[in-house]
């Protein structure tokens, strides 16, 4: 789809919005910066689901092992479609959705269907990156992650810089991903860290 506008209209009305990213992008301070929009948009009415839903504790462990089946896998993710299917009137973000599943777990067969229901119910994306060079220093840098948070990196990994490697990978098979979905999208860089423009162009875009 790439950078499309979404539009409310008769063939197309907003009902929801997922932001994902790699680890560091800045997800938190977008969404907090939309619940500041001084604006009417919909966007700090919608009700927020935060990636402990989305995720719980699957990432990365579940998500990675091979024994576990992958419609198992997207439990939740089928759980929260659900969940909006049955509420026709609500509005709704989801921090991380099913991009941040494709970083790990690759075949989009996997997801299409999902995406297909996102789609008839209305949701666009927005996609948070930051240049390939930059993606070392943003999560490793940041304190409130904590040393448990290095530390279970790589021990997952094995190191820092395979760690840094499996960073790199996950937005690259994030960017993949959107180029498949059906989903309007938006991708912004995060480098500048203007979260309150971040916010500004994400309400502009899904007005």
């Amino acid at each position: 789809m790439g950078e499309s506008a979404c539009v409310d209209s008769l063939l197309f009305m907003v009902r929801g919005l997922s932001v994902d990213g790699v680890t560091g992008t800045g997800k938190s301070s977008t969404l907090s910066a939309l619940s500041r929009l001084a604006t009417d948009s919909w966007l700090t009415r919608a009700r927020v689901v935060a990636e402990e839903e989305t995720l719980g504790d699957a990432y990365p462990s579940e998500l990675v092992d091979p024994t576990v089946d992958d419609a198992f896998k997207t439990r939740r993710l089928r759980a929260i479609v659900e969940r909006i299917e049955a509420a026709p009137q609500q509005r709704w973000i989801l921090e991380r959705f099913h991009l941040t599943y494709t970083a790990l777990m690759p075949t989009w067969s996997g997801f299409d269907e999902i995406d297909e229901r996102m789609a008839a119910l209305g949701f666009c994306q927005v996609l948070l990156v930051v240049p390939e060079e930059e993606l070392p220093r943003r999560p490793f840098a940041r304190e409130d992650f904590g040393f448990e948070w290095s530390e279970g990196m790589i021990a997952l990994h094995g190191s820092v810089e395979k760690s840094i490697a499996a960073i790199v990978d996950s937005q690259r098979r994030r960017v993949q991903a959107l180029k498949q979905s059906r989903l309007p999208s938006l991708t912004i860089d995060t480098s500048s860290r203007n979260w309150d423009a971040f916010a500004q162009q994400i309400a502009a875009f899904a007005q």
